[in-house]
C-alpha cells in the first residue's frame, strides 16, 4: 500500500515539474518575438555601449554553449568507438553502436547497391 501512494506522489511530482516547463516554454515562445522586435527600440536607452553590453550577455551563453556541446561530442564519440562488452551471464557479446557503424561502412564500401544484401548478412 505504501508503495502505491509513493509511486502516485512521484507521478504527481513529474506532473507537475512537466506542467511548469511547459507553461515556461510557453512564456518563452511567445515574449521572445516581442523581444527581438522590441530590440531596435530597447538600443535607444543604451547610450552608444550596446556592443559591450552585448558581449557580458553574449560570451558567456556562448562559451556555455561550446562547452555542452563538445561535452555531448565527448559522449557520443565514446559511446560510438568504446569496445563491446559481454553479459558475464549469459556470454552474449552485445555489439556497440561503433561497431554496428563499421558493418554499415564495410557493406557501403563493398559497392553492393542492396545494403540488406551485403556479404554475411543472410547465410548460405
Amino acid at each position: 500500500m505504501a508503495t502505491d501512494n509513493s509511486a502516485s506522489r512521484t507521478t504527481e511530482i513529474l506532473d507537475r515539474i512537466g506542467i511548469l516547463l511547459s507553461g515556461l516554454c510557453l512564456v518563452h515562445c511567445l515574449a521572445l518575438p516581442l523581444l527581438i522586435t522590441a530590440a531596435p527600440f530597447l538600443g535607444q536607452f543604451a547610450k552608444g555601449h550596446l556592443h559591450a553590453q552585448m558581449l557580458v550577455v553574449v560570451i558567456p551563453l556562448s562559451t556555455g554553449a561550446l562547452a555542452l556541446g563538445l561535452v555531448a561530442l565527448a559522449l557520443v564519440t565514446m559511446s560510438v568507438f568504446s569496445p563491446s562488452s559481454t553479459d558475464a551471464d549469459t556470454g552474449v557479446n552485445d555489439p556497440t553502436p561503433g561497431e554496428v557503424f563499421q558493418v554499415a561502412v564495410d557493406m557501403d564500401t563493398t559497392g553492393n547497391p542492396d545494403p540488406f544484401s551485403g556479404p554475411g548478412l543472410i547465410p548460405s
